[in-house]
């Protein structure tokens, strides 16, 4: 809980609520910066309707996996719904898309995105990532693009993703991670597990970490320093700075700190 006595999901779905009111405004690269900096294409990014692109990712998912028609996609934490849309594209009319997020502007911001981009195999539904409100074995792909992290039990994610998955399913994620563990944190423990702050990890640990859902062939695509200025959204930090109290310090450090990863793994 916060100080004020919310959870620490509220108080982090407030923030994005505003980057998605704001319309990322306040970002410090530009949605069309951002995509090309983590390898979508000119035509990704013509692709989706205007407004689906916030910036906000940390890699790309969809470069990591051939998804095939008729295929069923979830989507982790799908914000204005980017990445869902090109999965909408890539899956074609035989195939679907369920987007979870749990911030209800971004909800609304994707719904109007839907509408306006005249999609109708992509569904956006509330839901907090740890609880996913997805049916059993109903999923072929799932993908995820810097959202993990801010989650308190990132195991709990990957065990509700297994749980979600076909036999054979496949897992396609970026996201981020602190490498060295910051000294004075001297604030509420849940606080400190926004963005895990309070922890550091390795690649290793990350992969040991998702192979425990019973995930095999896990792997890392690719593990990436990420330049600080783009380790934490302005709204997010102002979040982090204001209302949770989090020092300057340890959020500089964390910013130097943070790389960005993109991996890959199969349900059995």
């Amino acid at each position: 809980m916060t100080d004020s006595g919310k959870p620490i999901s509220e108080t982090i779905s407030k923030a994005y609520g505003k980057i998605a009111s704001e319309a990322n405004a306040r970002a410090v690269l530009s949605s069309q910066e951002a995509g090309a900096l983590w390898g979508y294409t000119v035509a990704d990014m013509a692709l989706v309707p205007e407004g689906a692109n916030l910036g906000l990712g940390c890699g790309n998912p969809l470069a990591l996996d051939s998804m095939q028609a008729g295929e069923t996609v979830l989507d982790l934490g799908s914000g204005a719904g980017f990445d869902s849309f090109l999965a909408a594209s890539r899956v074609g009319p035989t195939g679907f898309v369920i987007g979870v997020d749990i911030t209800p502007e971004m909800l609304a911001r994707a719904v109007a995105n839907a509408e306006a981009g005249g999609y109708t195999n992509v569904e956006f539904r509330h839901g907090d990532l740890q609880d996913l409100p997805v049916d059993d074995e109903s999923v072929d792909v799932v993908i995820s693009n810097c959202v993990i992290s801010l989650v308190r039990d990132r195991a709990k994610v990957y065990r509700e993703t297994f749980r979600v998955l076909k036999p054979g399913g496949r897992l396609t994620i970026s996201d981020t991670f602190v490498t060295r563990e910051i000294d004075g944190l001297d604030v509420d423990p849940q606080i400190a597990e926004v963005a895990h702050l309070g922890t550091a990890d390795t690649a290793d640990e990350y992969v040991a970490m998702v192979a425990s859902a019973g995930f095999v062939d896990v792997e890392l695509a690719e593990v990436t320093p990420l330049p600080p200025e783009l380790a934490f959204d302005p709204s997010v930090e102002v979040t982090l700075r204001q209302q949770l109290g989090v020092p300057d310090e340890v959020i500089e450090t964390a910013k130097n700190s943070m790389v960005s990863i993109s991996l890959t793994g199969r349900k059995p």
